[in-house]
């Protein structure tokens, strides 16, 4: 994820990444915080209702648990106790979401919130099909870990074909992307036909693209960790959650 610098008033500039978003955030109201705070929940949405629906929610007190998490993260700015060096984001989020919980088995009655905000405009059928799709036969742990994995992901290749779209590479990015993703809907033959280029030529693009998604994923990876020497271990970490 990606979002604008954050000035604080003496003229700081704060590191534009999740982590560092939310840590802005707690300095006193900032221009532009609460909106990259908001921009950072969307993000990680679908692997905490992931973990939610695990716990036997179902789909609808799920997104009301999680919505009304991220609405008291915003409005107690309880994010204020969170720093980088505090851990891993997504442990932050996590933890945060069980405490959130705990509250709510004792006051039931504050669910039923008011203002009407809308954080998260989900397509609410979506939401169920990826949950579906990745997290439905596991632990809520596993489950929270195994959407945040595929998050990652996502957002990388979000970065990468944006890239590819502002060098209008989009028609070559849709014919390679799926050979990175291990999912190809034709052969390399065929791929080279639609390009109008060699066998040879298509593979050295595709390995290409496969470096600069590792840059990508990397840089997704730094945003949630407190120190670049971190990166290596949550890679490790993604791979493991995915083959499990």
């Amino acid at each position: 994820m990606q979002t604008e610098p954050i000035h604080s008033p003496t003229g700081a500039v704060f590191a534009t990444t999740q982590w560092s978003v939310v840590y802005a955030a707690a300095q006193s109201r900032q221009p532009g915080a609460s909106d990259a705070l908001t921009q950072l929940c969307r993000h990680y949405w679908t692997p905490l209702y992931a973990f939610a629906r695990r716990q036997g929610l179902d789909p609808h007190d799920a997104r009301d648990l999680v919505q009304g998490f991220f609405e008291s993260l915003l409005a107690s700015r309880t994010y204020a106790n969170a720093t980088p060096a505090r851990g891993k984001f997504r442990s932050f989020l996590i933890g945060g979401l069980k405490h959130y919980q705990g509250d709510m088995r004792d006051r039931a009655e504050a669910l039923k919130r008011g203002g009407g905000s809308t954080i998260i405009p989900l397509n609410e059928n979506a939401l169920e099909d990826r949950y579906a799709a990745g997290a439905a036969s596991l632990s809520p742990e596993k489950a929270y870990e195994r959407r945040w994995a595929i998050a990652v992901i996502d957002h990388a290749l979000a970065g990468l074909r944006a890239e590819f779209d502002a060098a209008d590479n989009a028609a070559a990015f849709a014919v390679m992307v799926p050979f990175l993703t291990g999912d190809p809907t034709q052969s390399y033959d065929d791929a080279c036909r639609t390009l109008g280029v060699s066998l040879p030529a298509f593979k050295a693009q595709v390995h290409r693209l496969r470096i600069k998604f590792r840059a990508h994923l990397r840089r997704e990876i730094a945003a949630t960790v407190d120190s670049p020497l971190e990166i290596d271990e949550e890679m490790r970490h993604l791979r493991e959650i995915l083959a499990s």
